[in-house]
């Protein structure tokens, strides 16, 4: 992964990315997932989100994974929140019963990606879902990060290990597009 092109994006300060409050799509879709509170989340390239801390106020036990260690140490501490500074690519955690994806796969190159999902089916228990926010934009619009992903790649990219539900599309021009994973 590029870590250390993120980590520099973090010590310029150029986190155009970071929301000041809880992304409003994973207030308004979380619940598709049917899982209940006591589900253990796993929130890959977190940054200092604060989406991790409305997930733990809705009772889960929240594992985010970041490399930068200064947008992790922006994160309050909780009891039911985890923080592993480092590449995601380097971590795993078979508990995990879901995940929540706002910004880790739009923000990976094309040649990253592929891996991405197959580092997830390699320790994500099977039934396990996940909430994935994602981009499509006409080429040439901008450069990425974030990229443009369009629904078939991701639905490529979930091949045989996942299935995949786009359950909303918002926006004209730049589209957020709104899926449940299911690991299978």
């Amino acid at each position: 992964m590029q870590v250390n092109y993120w980590k520099q994006r973090w010590a310029d300060g150029r986190t155009g990315w970071h929301l000041s409050d809880v992304n409003p799509r994973l207030i308004e879709y979380w619940q598709h997932l049917g899982i209940d509170a006591a589900s253990r989340v796993l929130v890959p390239l977190c940054g200092k989100s604060l989406d991790l801390i409305w997930l733990v106020e809705q009772g889960h036990e929240v594992i985010g994974v970041e490399a930068s260690e200064m947008a992790i140490n922006a994160l309050p501490q909780s009891e039911k929140l985890s923080l592993h500074c480092g590449d995601f690519f380097e971590f795993s955690d078979p508990t995990v019963d879901a995940w929540y994806d706002r910004a880790a796969l739009v923000a990976l190159s094309p040649e990253l990606r592929g891996r991405y999902f197959a580092h997830l089916a390699s320790f994500l228990p099977h039934g396990a879902r996940g909430l994935l926010v994602s981009f499509e934009y006409p080429e040439g619009m901008r450069e990425g990060p974030p990229f443009s992903v369009v629904e078939d790649e991701v639905r490529a990219l979930c091949g045989d290990k996942f299935k995949c539900e786009l359950i909303d599309r918002l926006g004209s021009s730049e589209i957020e597009t709104i899926y449940v994973l299911e690991r299978i």
